[in-house]
């Protein structure tokens, strides 16, 4: 889907936000076993968290790194996006 070199994650916050994505499954895991929407909740917040360190401290467009922070940019959107459909929140495209 995405042509990005495997190794392209060189920043300590961009290894942070995708592995931050990569746990979205877990989080609904503890959603399902404990019925507790706010392990959802804590996920998002968490996600929100890293995502602002990593975008913080690397730049994306214009960056030699832009395609591999932009997928880490839709991950981000789409994990969020997945969270809060589930927990009944209409998200905000723009603010």
């Amino acid at each position: 889907m995405y042509d990005v070199d495997e190794n392209a994650l060189k920043s300590e916050k961009e290894r942070a936000l995708a592995i931050a994505i990569l746990k979205f499954p877990d989080a609904l895991d503890s959603l399902v076993q404990e019925l507790l929407p706010s392990r959802l909740c804590d996920y998002a917040y968490y996600l929100c968290v890293t995502f602002n360190e990593f975008y913080s401290s690397c730049k994306v467009i214009g960056s030699d790194e832009e395609k591999t922070r932009l997928v880490l940019c839709q991950g981000t959107a789409l994990s969020l996006r997945k969270a809060m459909y589930i927990l009944g929140i209409e998200p905000l495209n723009k603010l």
